[in-house]
């Protein structure tokens, strides 16, 4: 029994391989928790609903055992935490309701219980995650600094900040990329995703936000937005520079090649795990504890001035997220899980026990 941190990796290298010439199969159970990896998730919902055969799964309330007492699950249903109301069922009773948790009133009459986030975690099982908000809040608000320990940062308007760059020190970048077309102010229309670029200063813990660039969409060209690659990647020296490959990118990536850049393609997209892998990453990061020098313990990986755009995606961001702005957020995923290859423990964020 113990604790994984990153079960993507632990399946792929350590379990799955154990079953190999042995056609073994491998059981998971427990309880999901607040923050479970999004992985379980995955895998889960591919087991649940039947259309990938490699996976099987099942849910479960607690009251389905019919070994508990009457007391204890009378003590469960009492607990305001999990319980904060009962809401009278559908004609018919429990054979007509869809609620796990139905019973009948002393005169007959059935009810069932209405269950907060975390009673749907404990009794029936549930991923909280899924429609709940995936960063704990308490790490996103350590993430940001005040604005006067960035004495040196320089500032245009919410959109651009940027430190100078320092001689001997070492950075990574990472651009998530939009589209050109304008938001149709009459018609209400959205328009293109912005292009995000972050680099990070990685030369020391904790990690730091050193430039923040957001260009909205139709706010540039491509001609425009290669220009300011191409700047942030010679001021920074960067060694390569991270861009979201997931849609048709091939030709950003060979006009950021002419122009003399080097370029590793990121595809996160359709049934590939890698953007899960990303956010999980990202996810963990925010959590991770490590110590000073001096014995002090620090408490999350990545420091950041005050970027509005930012902070409000980290905060707002929920799985599944096919209508939730991102684009903050895969760039600065993106950057991240390049570092962590090189500057974490394989199991990141801890070891397994």
């Amino acid at each position: 029994m113990g604790h994984i941190p990153d079960l993507s990796y632990t399946y792929d290298s350590i379990l799955y391989p154990r079953t190999m010439g042995v056609s073994g199969v491998i059981h998971l159970f427990g309880t999901p928790k607040a923050h479970s990896d999004p992985y379980l998730l995955e895998i889960y919902e591919k087991g649940k609903d039947g259309g990938d055969g490699f996976y099987y799964s099942q849910s479960g309330a607690v009251f389905e055992n019919e070994f508990w007492p009457e007391s204890e699950r009378e003590r469960i249903l009492a607990n305001p935490r999990y319980v904060v109301g009962w809401v009278d069922c559908k004609e018919g009773g429990k054979p007509e309701c869809d609620s796990p948790i139905c019973f009948e009133r002393e005169d007959g009459t059935p009810r069932h219980a209405k269950l907060t986030p975390m009673g749907r975690q404990v009794i029936l099982g549930a991923f909280i995650i899924e429609g709940g908000l995936f960063f704990n809040k308490h790490h996103i608000r350590r993430m940001f600094d005040w604005p006067e320990e960035w004495p040196t940062a320089n500032w245009l308007g919410d959109d651009l900040m940027w430190l100078e760059p320092v001689p001997g020190r070492m950075y990574a970048g990472a651009w998530d990329l939009g589209g050109n077309k304008l938001r149709d102010k009459n018609r209400r229309k959205r328009g293109s995703d912005a292009t995000v670029g972050i680099v990070i200063d990685y030369s020391t813990r904790p990690w730091r936000i050193a430039r923040f660039d957001y260009i909205r969409g139709g706010d540039a060209d491509w001609e425009q937005k290669y220009a300011v690659m191409q700047e942030v990647y010679n001021k920074y020296q960067l060694p390569y520079t991270c861009i979201d490959a997931t849609g048709q990118q091939d030709s950003v990536s060979e006009a950021l090649e002419k122009r003399g850049l080097e370029v590793e393609s990121i595809y996160f997209g359709g049934a590939s795990s890698k953007k899960i892998d990303m956010l999980r990453n990202l996810q963990v990061v925010t959590e991770f504890e490590y110590p000073e020098d001096n014995g002090a313990v620090t408490k999350g990986l990545l420091r950041s001035p005050p970027l509005p755009i930012l902070k409000q995606e980290l905060e707002r961001y929920a799985l599944p997220d096919e209508n939730i702005q991102q684009d903050c957020i895969m760039a600065l995923a993106m950057v991240v899980y390049d570092i962590s290859q090189y500057e974490l423990p394989e199991a990141v964020g801890g070891d397994v026990w």
